[in-house]
């Protein structure tokens, strides 16, 4: 098949595991020698990647108007004009658009040129303007009701053309032949929701594998002795965003409580955002300094020697994650994974069998599952056997990336 990918960001051009998980999409396909062109905005501080057989990547994506922040209407028909243009005079089969960013003009564009197209919903962007039902401070969102949206809007400072878009998109969507979401939360929401056919929307879960963006990857060699760990530490890590709804603080606190029992538990956070420098003060605050440890980001070729540092990985989200890139990559690479009950996690995450779960904010269970783990390592070895063998039945790159191909020749069939 020749397929066209549609996506704002492409790697080098990396923010969070998004990204990483349509390279990894990409990547597959054209190794099954499926013909792939990626269409992406234009860079001026990334080098590019080196060309791949059977990918070519085309950085042709306008960038957005400064005065609308994200790229949204007229920039879209801006977008879809650059695409028909691009696109007209070559023979694509078919067209999967990766990002809620230029969904809109993508399916202008498709459907002009009488292309069929799909869409990957990564989070909530067709029913909320924020894209993560979820207010700082405030919490979850149930829905846009008009007092929601006013809460959403004063807190957010935005301005109420993010929501008018946001419908806007939604009807958009509502064109694509096929929607495939990242979790059966994600589109079950969808479903009740916006009433899209059923048979419109699909499941299918990111592909944890790690293919090199480079093949010159940093050296990672004794991050233990780096991080000022020693060979007996026990290491609970959490890798991704430094944000608010992520819950670290609540990780954090529940060393308070550790420390008390022993000295040789330690946490890494790798990562980076905008609560970082409060969660810094935080841990000076509760004298924990000794404790834990901020590694920065770390880039994508890096991060499997961060997971074979930690015993365990923590994910506290206290939002709906639709479902983490980390917990699927820590089970591919066999770690442990205590996560809240949120979201898409507990479609991965059998309690007590491959992984614990708790409730969202909760600092006394995580010091409890944290302890349980520490004290029992034939339980611990058992969720490590458990987590991989779910890895390698469930979320088999293979397995994976065969569905996709076999929803592509689908809508194929019934568009021909």
């Amino acid at each position: 098949m020749n397929i066209c990918f549609i996506t704002y960001r492409f790697p080098p051009d990396v923010t969070g595991g998004g990204e990483i998980s349509n390279y990894i999409l990409i990547k597959n396909l054209a190794n099954m020698n499926h013909r792939i062109m990626v269409l992406t905005r234009k860079l001026d501080y990334f080098k590019p990647l080196k060309q791949e057989d059977n990918i070519e990547v085309h950085r042709i994506i306008p960038n957005p108007f400064p005065a609308t922040g994200y790229p949204l209407e007229p920039y879209s028909l801006l977008l879809a004009k650059t695409l028909i243009s691009y696109l007209k005079a070559r023979n694509v089969e078919l067209i999967h658009v990766l990002d809620f960013r230029t969904t809109p003009g993508a399916i202008i564009a498709a459907k002009i040129l009488r292309t069929p197209i799909l869409v990957t919903i990564r989070n909530y962007w067709p029913i909320c303007p924020r894209l993560t039902m979820f207010i700082p401070d405030q919490g979850e969102c149930a829905e846009c009701a008009p007092s929601s949206i006013i809460k959403c809007l004063g807190k957010w400072k935005t301005g109420l053309h993010h929501y008018i878009f946001m419908v806007l998109r939604r009807l958009f969507l509502k064109k694509a032949n096929k929607i495939i979401c990242v979790s059966k939360y994600v589109r079950n929401i969808l479903f009740k929701r916006l009433q899209i056919n059923k048979t419109k929307l699909v499941t299918l879960y990111n592909i944890p594998e790690y293919h090199k963006l480079e093949s010159t990857s940093k050296s990672q060699t004794n991050l233990r002795q780096e991080y000022g760990l020693s060979e007996e530490d026990f290491i609970v890590g959490y890798v991704g965003r430094i944000t608010f709804e992520k819950g670290i603080e609540y990780l954090i606190k529940a060393f308070v409580d550790i420390v008390k029992i022993t000295d040789q538990i330690k946490l890494v956070i790798a990562g980076d955002g905008n609560k970082k420098t409060e969660l810094q003060e935080l841990i000076k605050e509760l004298k924990l300094n000794k404790y834990v440890t901020f590694t920065g980001f770390i880039a994508h070729e890096d991060i499997p020697s961060f997971y074979e540092l930690c015993d365990v990985i923590v994910l506290p989200s206290i939002w709906d994650e639709p479902l983490s890139r980390v917990l699927l990559e820590a089970f591919h690479f066999s770690k442990p994974v205590i996560a809240t009950k949120t979201g898409g996690t507990p479609e991965i995450i059998r309690d007590g069998e491959n992984g614990l779960l708790i409730e969202p904010k909760n600092s006394d269970q995580l010091v409890d599952k944290i302890l349980f783990l520490y004290k029992n390592p034939d339980v611990l070895k058992r969720i490590q056997e458990k987590a991989k063998s779910h890895s390698i039945k469930n979320l088999n790159s293979k397995i994976l990336t065969k569905k996709f191909v076999n929803m592509y020749e689908t809508v194929l069939s019934k568009h021909g």
